[in-house]
């Protein structure tokens, strides 16, 4: 009987670890997509392309008006619909995603932040 619930308290606390563990990592997780969010929200138009570069780095993919495909959105992430007036930048991670158009002078005109 008292081996039993030695094997019984040992699971518990075995359980109780996987828990911890597993909310530590959801909490890790979050605070990483709260810091790309913001890092994506700090770009605000008239801000210009080296401004853009200088904080986020190259993006996933570049677009410009005349060579992109009709469909540049990336699968399996939230989008705008829009034109692209000039380019877009695309910058994938995780989560979030963030498409930042600019205008013919190179400068931001739309940020859009979305999620998969």
């Amino acid at each position: 009987m008292r081996r039993f619930g030695t094997a019984a308290k040992l699971a518990v606390a075995l359980g109780l670890i996987a828990v911890a563990v597993v909310l530590i990592t959801v909490m890790a997780v979050r605070d990483a997509f709260d810091e790309e969010y913001k890092r994506f929200q700090s770009i605000k138009p008239g801000m210009t392309d080296s401004q853009v570069l200088v904080l986020l780095g190259k993006p996933e993919r570049m677009y410009e008006k005349g060579s992109a495909p009709k469909d540049y959105y990336i699968k399996g992430y939230a989008f705008k619909e829009r034109p692209i007036s000039n380019k877009v930048y695309i910058y994938v991670s995780k989560e979030p995603i963030a498409y930042i158009y600019f205008d013919d002078q190179n400068k931001v005109e739309e940020v859009f932040v979305g999620g998969s």
